[in-house]
């Protein structure tokens, strides 16, 4: 079976690496037509690319055809002998999509004499056949947005980063051709800054073949080459939180120290505008880029440092060290006189200072060298690297915040990249890439000596000296984590337009991978005298080490005639997971079982876990009915290999003897594989205003499900992680435009969808396992369904000196599983959390003219800071209220906080109101 998969791939790579007609999506391209006022065509008409060596020449029957122009705006100049010169503006490329500029030239009157007619983009793509969205760099500038997440959202069929009810890791994201997601989680191994876009391409339908590894979508991110001449940007802006919303804290009266009473402290009510900082948030940008010798060698770069504080909130009134009572035999004096207040003896050594809970520094940089050494040759390098530091909120450490641990997310990648041109019609991609992305958790930031295992790190009893219903008063977290993955990507393709009707494209990738994940437990505690060390619990303690391989290739035609376009591909993806697996799970932690055939003997309990591949067809095509009206259909099946996180948890597959339950990952379970089914209507209505109707179908099978069985050894559950669960998208997008003609423009989109999964039914799941029953499954709602999603943008500009950009949108909320009386309902996600409206405006303003371009601009995020409850309780649907609430104000809590202020959780709500001043400057 083994020889069979390989000769399958071999011959599938034959085929396409031995075609000529072969290429890589890197740009789009521009075709027409060009006759006389007769009508007659006129062969050998000079078209060039205004500022740029690119060119042709028309045919025999006036049509022309450049290929693999990069996605930017451009000036188009016709050149005939005897006909006057014609310059057309405005040519706008996006990539992958055929720009057609046909042309009428008109007799020379005048000798010299040049017309100037500025191109308008046709109202509907009639190429395409699937659901793309194209954002340019200027776009992306005007927008009330800080990164390039709030882009992507702001698409039709895009919620909070989940395209189409899919899961957020089914998101393929590629950056200058590269696929840049991290294995683990298949999460974005780097942020890709704002100002390092060219521009970007959001794929929410059936992407084409030359993109695997992705369920639900594909980010096609080009970043900023060198440009033709030097230039220079600066943008910076501060921050600040400007809300009146209300939140309780705990405030100390009196000075720091020990043998504190419970009356030095009190409740207090402040506002955002009374405990953030200013300024919350800072950020500066800078961007610079030429020509280092001629067109031959260029460069640009992009820095970009960010330091956040973020919308979390915490109150430094007890230090990690902290206690309330007799540390040496830690006896708290609180647990051990409730309710009376009066033996209370507190130690409060913080500064009791309003701190950030949610702060995050990174700085980001972008190099790009462009050599050109001979014509046909084009070289380019790009290394990526950021460098970033963050806590994140913990609502229990609210008012003892220095408890949390510090992360380190870190990631370098080069991408080095050639273009060769055989032809005007023929040329050659080939990248190599060189990703490493690290990632660090410790408590300490700044270690006396090894942060791991530092003196500082105090015992669990620290943050264990009070009730319930109340906040540590004390205490740290006591874990340490470190992960390291290292990516080698290979991609290689080849472009050939065969004839003005073909354009037939093929590739592959190859990846190499090197994966390890540390993971420690830290004990302190009496038997090691309260010195952190690494625990002697080997559970707890992982250690994965892993060489997982990925290939594809795959080979795609595109067809354009007059009335149909049809883009048809097939690609075959494998995946290597290069580990082993225990031939019985129930004795999974056993290295050697007994022989089924001969009981006498023992045989291994290791074997390796299987390969996997899938071909992969899809289809698109799209009827133009007229100039302003196109249907359109696509069907595809993709492949995702699971997060290693998943597969690979656990890796030693050791039991965890002080636990009923050991679960296990499980190397060997199928990829995700998913169908897709789309039809679209564009139909343009005038020649500013258009709408586009998309009704697509997701069915995702082999899902990630854990399966339970005995454990032969221990009488305990062993659960491993199997195939088995499924799920089904169903929705429609609706979109109305009007394109930027005047002073004003917008966008409407509302999506409707249905993201249903199945799930087992976890109330009797053991329950059926011990009476040796299959469990019961049954469907209900996805955890991040929103059925109803409209997002709205408005662009107002008057003139050439103050534009104006709005954003709205308003969700319905996602599912949530209602319980009553502690018990929780049959139905999974039977009831919806409040819906949520928010508007965002920016505000750009050109005070003055000179030869620099200087602007100013105003943002403000949640502009009418509409309070939105993003989590609910469960027994009221309230992000306030919750019947235990009630519950604990008839109880003596054990604690100096108020009931009330436990359960007023900052996590359960949207972000205030955010005022941004900056300016930027252009040189």
């Amino acid at each position: 079976q083994s020889r069979q998969k390989i000769k399958l791939i071999v011959l599938f790579l034959l085929i396409v690496l031995g075609s000529k007609e072969l290429w890589a999506q890197n740009g789009g391209r521009i075709v027409g037509k060009v006759t006389d006022s007769s009508g007659e065509t006129l062969p050998g008409v000079q078209i060039v690319l205004d500022g740029t060596t690119r060119g042709t020449i028309t045919e025999i029957d006036g049509f022309y055809s450049i290929i693999n122009v990069p996605a930017e705006t451009y000036t188009l100049v016709f050149r005939y002998i005897g006909f006057s010169t014609v310059r057309i503006e405005n040519v706008e490329v996006i990539t992958g999509r055929t720009t057609t500029i046909d042309l009428v030239m008109q007799d020379e009157a005048v000798v010299g004499e040049e017309i100037i007619v500025t191109a308008e983009r046709p109202i509907v793509q009639k190429d395409r056949t699937t659901t793309t969205a194209f954002v340019s760099r200027e776009q992306i500038q005007a927008l009330p947005v800080q990164n390039i997440q709030d882009v992507i959202n702001l698409q039709a069929g895009v919620v909070e980063g989940h395209f189409r009810g899919g899961r957020i890791n089914e998101v393929m994201y590629v950056v200058n051709g590269v696929p840049i997601n991290n294995p683990l989680n298949n999460s974005p191994g780097f942020t890709v800054e704002s100002n390092m876009v060219s521009n970007l391409e959001v794929i929410t339908g059936v992407f084409n073949a030359e993109y695997g590894q992705a369920t639900s979508g594909v980010v096609n991110i080009a970043t900023r080459s060198a440009p033709s001449d030097w230039t220079f940007e600066l943008l910076s802006y501060v921050s600040a939180i400007a809300s009146n919303r209300k939140m309780d804290f705990l405030s100390r009266n009196v000075d720091p120290g020990s043998g504190l009473n419970a009356d030095d402290f009190g409740t207090e009510r402040v506002s955002y505008m009374e405990t953030a900082g200013i300024p919350n948030r800072s950020e500066i940008n800078l961007t610079a880029g030429g020509p280092i010798f001629g067109n031959t060698l260029g460069t640009n770069v992009t820095l970009r440092y960010v330091n956040d504080n973020g919308r979390f909130l915490g109150r430094r009134i007890f230090m990690p060290d902290d206690y309330s009572g007799n540390e040496q035999v830690f006896s708290s004096s609180i647990i051990n006189n409730p309710g009376n207040r009066d033996a209370w003896r507190i130690e409060s050594t913080g500064d009791n200072e309003f701190v950030s809970m949610s702060e995050v520094e990174r700085l980001s940089m972008n190099t790009s060298l462009l050599f050109n050494p001979i014509k046909n040759l084009r070289i380019e390098y790009n290394n990526f690297t950021q460098l970033q530091k963050d806590r994140g909120f913990d609502h229990f450490l609210k008012y003892a915040p220095d408890g949390r641990n510090w992360n380190y997310p870190e990631n370098h990648t080069h991408i080095l990249s050639s273009r060769y041109t055989f032809s005007p019609n023929t040329f050659a991609n080939f990248s190599y890439s060189n990703q490493l992305d690290k990632f660090e958790t410790r408590l300490f930031s700044n270690p006396i000596a090894d942060s791991l295992f530092d003196n500082r790190i105090v015992a669990p009893e620290y943050s264990n000296q009070a009730g319930p219903y109340t906040f540590s008063m004390g205490g740290n977290n006591i874990y340490y984590g470190r992960n390291r993955t290292k990516i080698h990507h290979l991609v290689g393709s080849i472009t050939s337009q065969i004839n003005r009707y073909n354009q037939v494209k093929a590739g592959f990738k190859f990846s190499f991978q090197h994966v390890q994940n540390v993971q420690l437990g830290i004990d302190v505690n009496s038997q090691n005298n309260y010195t952190p060390v690494k625990t002697q619990q080997s559970w707890r303690n992982v250690n994965l080490d892993i060489q997982p391989r990925e290939y594809s290739a795959y080979i795609q035609d595109k067809i354009e005639l007059q009335y149909l376009i049809i883009n048809a591909g097939l690609r075959l993806d494998y995946f290597d997971p290069a580990y082993e697996i225990p031939v019985s799970w129930a004795q999974a932690s056993e290295l050697t079982i007994p022989d089924p055939d001969n009981p006498s003997q023992d045989i291994s309990n290791r074997t390796k876990a299987k390969s996997k591949y899938q071909l992969s067809p899809r289809l698109g095509v799209a009827f133009p009915l007229s100039d302003v009206s196109v249907i359109r259909f696509s069907y595809g099946m993709f492949f995702q290999v699971p997060d290693y996180a998943l597969l690979y948890s656990n890796p030693r597959y050791i039991s965890d003897p002080l636990s009923s339950t050991s679960r296990y990952g499980n190397p060997d379970v199928e990829p995700q594989s998913t169908s897709t089914f789309e039809v679209g209507y564009q139909q343009g209505l005038t020649d500013e205003f258009g709408l586009e109707l998309t009704l697509f179908i997701r069915d995702v099978r082999n899902l990630i499900a854990d399966q339970i069985e005995r454990d032969v050894n221990t009488t305990n559950f062993a659960v491993r992680y199997v195939n088995r669960e499924f799920g089904t998208v169903r929705g429609i997008t609706l979109s109305l435009f009007q394109r930027s003609s005047g002073p004003l423009s917008w966008t409407l989109d509302y999506t409707l969808q249905f993201a249903d999964g199945s799930y087992a039914i976890t109330g009797d799941l053991f329950e059926r396992v011990q009476s040796g029953l299959d469990e019961t499954l049954t469907l209900a709602r996805l955890d991040w369904d929103r059925r109803h999603v409209l997002n709205n943008t408005v662009t107002f500009r008057p003139n050439n000196w103050i534009t104006a950009t709005f954003i709205n949108t308003f969700t319905s909320g996602r599912p949530y599983t209602t319980s009553r009386n502690n018990i929780q309902s049959f139905i999974r996600n039977n009831e919806d959390r409040p819906p949520g409206f928010n508007t965002n405006i920016r505000t750009y303003i050109r005070p003055f003219s000179s030869k620099y371009d200087v602007s100013l601009f105003l943002q403000i995020d949640n502009l009418f800071d509409i309070k939105t409850a993003n989590v609910v309780y469960a027994d009221t649907g309230l992000p306030d209220n919750t019947f235990e609430l009630q519950a604990a104000k008839r109880l003596n809590i054990n604690g100096l906080n108020t009931v009330e202020d436990f359960f007023d959780r900052q996590d359960f709500y949207n972000a205030p109101r955010i005022i941004n001043i900056g300016f930027q400057i252009r040189l």
